[in-house]
């Protein structure tokens, strides 16, 4: 799946679910729920590290809160209009640049 495809699929996931709850879509809590997902992603990963108590590491639900955090991602993204594909592509060639990568 194109980077753009799966913005639109989020974005219209999304008004379904809205839709379905009779919910306003709101921007900025898109951004809260990113975080949080960002916070799930830690949780998980920290149960790698020795010594932890927080139960034990699951890679199913670590590729689940990533998907999480790129989906919420790509609403922003086309909340604001942006064309991810371009915009992941520009971003590769400018660490690629940086690094001397070519």
């Amino acid at each position: 799946m194109e980077i753009n495809e799966a913005q639109e699929q989020s974005f219209r996931i999304l008004e379904k679910i809205n839709n379905k709850n009779n919910a306003k879509h709101e921007p900025d809590s898109i951004f809260i729920s990113l975080v949080e997902e960002v916070g799930e992603v830690a949780r998980e990963l920290s149960k790698k590290q020795k010594n932890t108590k927080r139960g034990d590491f699951n890679k199913e639900e670590l590729a689940d809160e990533l998907s999480d955090i790129i989906s919420r991602t790509l609403v922003i993204a086309e909340d604001n209009k942006i064309d991810m594909d371009k915009a992941f592509t520009e971003k590769l060639k400018k660490i690629k640049k940086r690094f001397n990568l070519d």
